[in-house]
């Protein structure tokens, strides 16, 4: 079969469906119709239940973003959970208290583990193919400073700036290391749209990004019962160059926690390969050279559409029409065959 004989196929088959789709609305209509004329206490059955179909509640969402960044910023909500053990590199403390600016002390080769503490704003960036950076960028909830346990007993606070340096090019550090994952748990934020790939030097460039986004089925629609379960409501691919947050969260509701963690892959070691999900029901994704953000976020729209109870019932609904239109055809069909006997037995009377 040649090309054009292949487009030609594919565009009656396409005009055959489109004409079909208008032939099955139009059947819906005229049934809808019919049931108005002949049962108005059906109709108002169906308008009141299809308004509350279209009136649910916005579904729970769960999001999972995979990213290759140079960057990425979160807020400690799990303290045991976000320490980094077996961690080895060049610890460049700032002493709790001095200000942000304050000469960090003479790096130090360490080897132990990393405890934030609650709040405690950590930041990870890859700074090149071999260099990954733990950077303190805010202290915990009550001013207490992250904590570096070395093996060989000393504890270092870690106040705000301070600095540790994972290399692994022995000729670039006298103290090279491998990067462990560095575990996320807590909100956050992905990339800088301030900074484009290898436009300015500074790393901190989201390189490539895909949010999948998960809803929760409902388990009650309308009194009826239905299985719990997960079902996909949408994805998309980040453009490289943007930052992704939950920058307006519900009011009354604290940012929503990512969890996940930040890996080196082998194939791409010149970034971070984060993985992470979020109950968050709303990210915004900014972008170089844009105003504003987008939000992405799942409608109530697309429950309808996905949603299996809601399908489901909107399947049963559809069914109940379908059953009427049918019943209400053989009613038709009857009365017309009824009125067609009445004529052919008035006839010979009118005649005598």
């Amino acid at each position: 079969m040649s090309g054009e004989e292949a487009k030609r196929r594919t565009g009656r088959l396409q005009q055959l469906a489109r004409s079909a789709s208008r032939r099955a609305f139009r059947d819906v209509f005229e049934a809808f119709v019919e049931i108005l004329r002949i049962s108005p206490m059906l109709t108002i059955v169906l308008i009141v239940v299809g308004g509350m179909l279209f009136l649910l509640p916005r579904p729970e969402t769960i999001m999972a973003i995979e990213a290759g960044t140079e960057t990425l910023v979160f807020e400690v909500s799990n303290p045991q959970a976000s320490t980094i053990g077996a961690l080895e590199g060049m610890v460049a403390p700032v002493a709790p208290g001095q200000d942000v600016f304050a000469e960090a002390e003479e790096p130090q080769c360490r080897v132990g583990r990393l405890e934030p503490p609650l709040g405690t704003r950590l930041r990870y960036r890859r700074t090149s193919d071999t260099r990954t950076e733990i950077s303190v960028e805010g202290l915990g909830s009550e001013g207490l400073p992250a904590r570096f346990f070395s093996e060989s007993g000393t504890v270092t606070a870690l106040g705000r700036g301070s600095l540790i340096v994972i290399e692994s090019d022995p000729g670039r550090s006298s103290c090279p290391a491998q990067t462990p994952p560095l575990p996320i748990w807590g909100p956050g934020e992905i990339g800088d749209e301030g900074v484009i790939v290898g436009g300015s030097g500074q790393a901190g460039a989201l390189i490539s990004a895909e949010v999948k986004i998960y809803a929760r089925a409902l388990e009650r629609v309308l009194g009826i019962r239905f299985d719990p379960g997960l079902y996909m409501a949408g994805e998309i691919v980040v453009l490289p160059g943007s930052r992704i947050v939950e920058d307006d969260p519900v009011e009354g509701r604290a940012p929503a926690a990512w969890v996940g963690s930040a890996r080196i892959d082998s194939l791409r070691r010149d970034e971070l390969s984060v993985a992470v999900t979020t109950s968050a029901p709303t990210l915004s994704l900014y972008r170089a050279g844009f105003e504003g953000a987008d939000t992405l976020a799942v409608s109530a729209l697309v429950q309808q559409f996905m949603d299996p109870g809601v399908v489901r019932l909107q399947f049963l609904l559809g069914v109940l029409l379908a059953s009427a239109s049918f019943f209400l055809g053989l009613l038709r069909t009857a009365e017309a065959a009824e009125s067609g006997d009445g004529v052919q037995h008035e006839g010979p009377e009118n005649g005598e």
